[in-house]
């Protein structure tokens, strides 16, 4: 089962829509090292937690318009957005234990902001 999502800027926005999970976006490009470096962590942590977040992949350059909406100016990125907006970004290689703490630090926020409703 796929637990990644590869989008471009046709399919982008359609794809990362907030509906019910928050989104993690990879933003990447096949001749960037440490993209291709990140590309196996960012798959491992889509198995962990696909249940509370959405994994997405762009490639910069089959999504040019969508980067630079969104003001991506080196790679890899990795934004995680809510319903809320962009909860976090990290520019630059990320180890896994990097991007699961982010993970993990929002999940946890989030149980506690619905714990008080």
């Amino acid at each position: 089962m796929q637990r990644t999502i590869k989008t471009n800027d046709k399919n982008f926005d359609k794809e990362a829509q907030v509906i019910d999970k928050a989104i993690l976006i990879c933003f990447t490009a096949p001749w960037c090292n440490p993209c291709r470096k990140l590309e196996p962590i960012f798959d491992e942590l889509a198995n962990d937690y696909s249940e509370k977040i959405k994994f997405i992949k762009v490639n910069v350059d089959e999504a040019p318009k969508k980067a630079l909406e969104l003001g991506i100016s080196g790679i890899p990125a990795v934004i995680l957005i809510s319903k809320k907006g962009e909860e976090s970004r990290k520019v630059g290689y990320q180890t896994k234990s990097d991007i699961e703490l982010m993970l993990k630090i929002f999940c946890e926020d989030n149980k506690k902001i619905k714990n008080k409703d």
